[in-house]
């Protein structure tokens, strides 16, 4: 290496902030990120000028090394300003929605009559605490945050044009915004306190109105502390159990699919049939909630090999009960999801193809698009090669057509595979394109480069 090509790559070095590399490594992922990461890697190295010389080897070779390093160290930066802006944006909104949803559940709860004196002064308490946000000064921050996106947009175009000055405010502004949204949110943490001191007081007291203030109380821990916090799950469990004995249907229902989503994470089966079935006695029998419940708990059942021919013969009790009835298609549609999980192909065929009967006039599409792409697997699977490309080509006409990303990440895939192994390069082609820009509406192309790989 030549000594002039070394003192560019040790100035090069001293611009670099490999902390800063490092977190949009992290953020980024991909190709980028893995360069990013070699970057910050190289940068702190006991000799930097060497291991910099191996991570620019496999670069444009034309491109010097200030303007591949400064380039990758101002994306880097831009990174970070992006995840910045996101998690501001989103905790600016969710804010917003939060607090306005928590006073209409407050003024509904405090015109209640009855209140234990002490559960009343904590419902004042929470109602004084959340009447005296700055809601205006919320949404000028997230005015400003509109700013400041167009702002990174730019810069972004900027990069790609090769221009990598004039970005040092990005970081500073963002954290004034950070600042400024400190100062106009609430501290909704402690209203959450106080607001589950008055639910599990009014819970112990058998106060008249203790199951809408927990179901309340239960709703906002969840905005503040995400699905996942164990204390929220618990409360979940909690609320589920007063509405089981309370015999409220819709909070039953509500809160066991909480419950439920909370077990399926974990694999749970036998949790997720015993919830099903809890919930699905609070209804009679054939009606559209009873079947449905009935059917997830059939769902469960086969997932466990002692309980799988009893969770069909539940299978076969519901589609008869449904029969006619305003659930019928999707109960038919997670029939044919058993008798798959099964393991009984032809009988899941079957299913499907009567779902799509069922919903041949006026269907329901998204009960149609699903159940067209279970049926086309398992015709590609039987080697019915016609009828399943029709089948995953309906699929993924509706995800597109509805926007339905979750039918979209199955059938794009389960098409694009199925014309490639037909030798139909030209429609496999035509469909990636599609995919691709479907993925770029939604801010995931990336992802469906990968899914599609």
């Amino acid at each position: 290496m030549s000594d002039k090509r070394q003192a560019a790559l040790d100035r090069a070095a001293q611009e670099l902030d490999p902390q800063t590399l490092r977190d949009a490594a992290n953020r980024l992922g991909g190709p980028v990120g893995r360069l990013m990461g070699e970057l910050a890697d190289a940068a702190s190295a006991p000799m930097p000028g060497a291991a910099l010389a191996d991570v620019l080897a496999q670069l444009d070779p034309e491109m010097g090394p200030e303007q591949v390093l400064h380039t990758s160290a101002v994306e880097g930066q831009l990174a970070v300003v992006t995840d910045r802006l996101g998690r501001l944006r989103s905790a600016g909104a969710s804010m917003a929605q939060t607090h306005a949803a928590l006073v209409r559940g407050l003024t509904a709860l405090t015109e209640e009559p009855g209140w234990d004196p002490e559960v009343e002064a904590l419902l004042n308490d929470a109602m004084g605490q959340a009447n005296a946000v700055d809601v205006d000064g919320v949404e000028v921050v997230l005015a400003d945050l509109a700013g400041l996106a167009a702002d990174l947009q730019a810069a972004f175009e900027g990069v790609n044009r090769g221009e990598t000055t004039g970005f040092a405010d990005l970081q500073s502004r963002a954290g004034d915004l950070d600042d400024a949204l400190r100062v106009a949110a609430p501290d909704l943490t402690a209203i959450e306190d106080v607001l589950s001191r008055a639910a599990e007081l009014a819970r112990q007291r058998n106060n008249p109105a203790a199951l809408p203030l927990v179901q309340l109380s239960t709703q906002f821990a969840e905005e503040l502390h995400g699905a996942d916090n164990e204390d929220v799950q618990l409360r979940w469990r909690v609320l589920l159990d007063m509405g089981l004995a309370a015999e409220d249907k819709g909070l039953a229902w509500s809160a066991g699919k909480k419950v439920q989503a909370q077990a399926v994470d974990a694999q749970d089966w036998k949790l997720v049939a015993v919830v099903a079935h809890k919930v699905a006695d609070l209804f009679d029998i054939g009606e559209p909630q009873e079947s449905l419940a009935r059917m997830e708990e059939a769902l469960a059942l086969v997932q466990l090999p002692a309980y799988r021919e009893p969770g069909l013969q539940l299978v076969q009790t519901v589609l008869v009960n449904a029969r006619g009835s305003s659930a019928e298609p999707r109960v038919v549609l997670m029939a044919g999801q058993a008798y798959e999980q099964a393991g009984d192909e032809a009988m899941a065929r079957r299913l499907f193809s009567k779902c799509l009967q069922l919903n041949k006039t006026e269907g329901d599409p998204s009960l149609v698009g699903r159940a067209a792409l279970h049926l086309g697997r398992l015709q590609v699977d039987a080697g019915l090669k016609a009828q399943g490309r029709d089948a995953l080509r309906l699929a993924f006409n509706i995800s597109r057509g509805r926007g339905d990303w979750m039918l979209f990440i199955g059938a794009a895939p389960a098409l694009h595979a199925h014309l490639v192994d037909c030798g139909q390069r030209d429609e496999a082609a035509q469909l990636r394109d599609e995919a691709l820009a479907m993925g770029a509406s939604a801010g995931r192309e990336d992802m469906v480069r990968q899914l599609l790989s």
